[in-house]
């Protein structure tokens, strides 16, 4: 059973959504992407993220590509990894 549950905030800054919370997917199974200025989800784009997979300016996540980043695993101007040694 995936989870479905999205909020939407009213409220927008430079043209995103302020929040954006997306735990929800497709037809298809897709996740949908949560972007706003704060977005949290499964795939989240924004300025400040929590993700599974992140792509924003600052990050929590398990995989991100960002410029500050505490995750797994990255790519990050400064950032925080905890990958396994191989």
């Amino acid at each position: 059973m995936l989870v479905d549950f999205d909020y939407k905030s009213t409220s927008k800054l430079f043209g995103l959504l302020l929040i954006y919370i997306s735990f929800k997917y497709r037809d298809n199974k897709v996740p949908v992407p949560a972007v706003g200025v704060l977005a949290i989800g499964i795939i989240s784009i924004g300025q400040f993220t929590i993700g599974v997979i992140s792509i924003p300016q600052f990050s929590i996540a398990v995989y991100a590509i960002a410029q500050f980043a505490l995750a797994y695993s990255g790519i990050a101007q400064i950032g925080c990894f905890l990958m396994d040694k191989l």
